[in-house]
C-alpha cells in the first residue's frame, strides 16, 4: 500500500480589520494550497494565494500546525499562517468560488465547527487582533 505525505498551507489573510474567507464548494474556509517540492512555506503561501485570489500578500508568521491522516494512506501537515494584504480587490481564478472579507466576530457565522475548534484550541484571537493593529500602526 502506497502512503503519501503532503504539506499544505492555510492562510488567515487580513486587510484592515477583516479576514478573507472563500467558499470553494459547500463551506467557507481560509484560502489554502499545497507546498510544492523545493518551495519555502513563505513562497508557497505567497504563490498559492496569488494564484487563487490575485492578491499580493505578506506572510507575517506561522500560527499553528495540524496533522490530518486519511484512511491510513494520506498524511497531511497543515500549517496555518497569518498574512497581510495591502488591498482587498479579489480576482478569483476559479469563478465558481465565492469570497467575503469578514470581521473576526463573524468567523463563527461562516467557518465550519471543525475549523472553529482548531482556531479555539490553537490561537488566542485577541492576540491575533492585537498583532493586526500593531502591524498597521508600524507599517
Amino acid at each position: 500500500m502506497k502512503k503519501n505525505f503532503k504539506i499544505q498551507i492555510k492562510a488567515m489573510v487580513f486587510n484592515l480589520d477583516r479576514f478573507l474567507v472563500i467558499k470553494p464548494s459547500k463551506s467557507w474556509e481560509f484560502p489554502e494550497g499545497k507546498v510544492r517540492f523545493g518551495e519555502t512555506l513563505e513562497r508557497a503561501t505567497i504563490n498559492r494565494i496569488k494564484d487563487l485570489t490575485g492578491l499580493d500578500i505578506e506572510v507575517l508568521k506561522p500560527l499553528y500546525t495540524n496533522t490530518i491522516i486519511k484512511n491510513n494512506k494520506v498524511h497531511t501537515l497543515v500549517i496555518t499562517l497569518l498574512c497581510f494584504s495591502k488591498n482587498n480587490k479579489i480576482n478569483l481564478k476559479d469563478k465558481s468560488y465565492e469570497y467575503k472579507w469578514i470581521k473576526s466576530y463573524e468567523l463563527e457565522k461562516y467557518l465550519s465547527e471543525e475549523l472553529l475548534n482548531d482556531i479555539e484550541m490553537n490561537l488566542d484571537m485577541d492576540k491575533i487582533l492585537l498583532d493586526m493593529k500593531f502591524f498597521y500602526f508600524y507599517k
